[in-house]
């Protein structure tokens, strides 16, 4: 078994009996999509393990030393790049702005081209997903993200994210999130 099927086995694992907000789809085929995308950006086994297991620890209770101890360490740091950092005594609703721009500015100052890959391929997946459930929910799909609803405030995010990504500009993946994100949010 390589390390990718192991680290395949501990998603699904992990992600056993969840699934998407506002959907019935199993949360699995999430990180299954960001690990595609950040497939079609490089090779790199830690990277494409990172993307699988970008929520591991943020959304579904694993710790970093599970991690570290099952992967190691670069993989380890390339999920944490992707993990909000939490406030678990303040509300997520109070923190929203602040997680945003915490990883925007990671993102612009410090993150890795690397890190990049496993942050452009989550974002991507949920920019699919928004514009999937955009079709049959209309602008209610808002509605699904309880810490911010508002579509404006999103669409700043998103199109900041972009701003981040530049470098890869000429990649099918970055072009998807750039027409995804004039379809979902317009122009800025």
């Amino acid at each position: 078994m390589t390390r990718f099927d192991k680290a395949v086995e501990f998603a699904v694992k992990t992600h056993s009996g969840t699934v998407r907000k506002g959907s019935t789809n199993p949360y699995i085929l999430h990180p299954m999509e960001a690990a595609a995308i950040a497939a079609s950006l490089t090779t790199d086994e830690d990277i494409l393990i990172a993307a699988l297991l970008h929520d591991t620890i943020e959304d579904a209770g694993r710790t970093a030393e599970e991690v570290k101890e099952a992967f190691g360490g670069r993989v380890l740091s390339l999920v944490l790049a992707d993990t909000e950092k939490t406030d678990p005594t303040r509300p997520e609703i109070d923190t929203w702005m602040e997680r945003k721009n915490g990883m925007l500015e990671y993102l612009k100052e410090r993150a890795t081209k690397d890190e990049k890959i496993v942050i452009l391929s989550d974002r991507l997946a949920n920019l699919r997903n928004i514009h999937s459930d955009m079709q049959t929910m209309g602008e209610d799909v808002w509605f699904l993200f309880h810490t911010q609803t508002d579509k404006s405030v999103q669409g700043w995010y998103y199109h900041s994210i972009a701003d981040a990504m530049t470098e890869f500009n000429g990649t099918a993946a970055f072009a998807e999130y750039l027409e995804l994100l004039d379809e979902v949010f317009g122009a800025v």
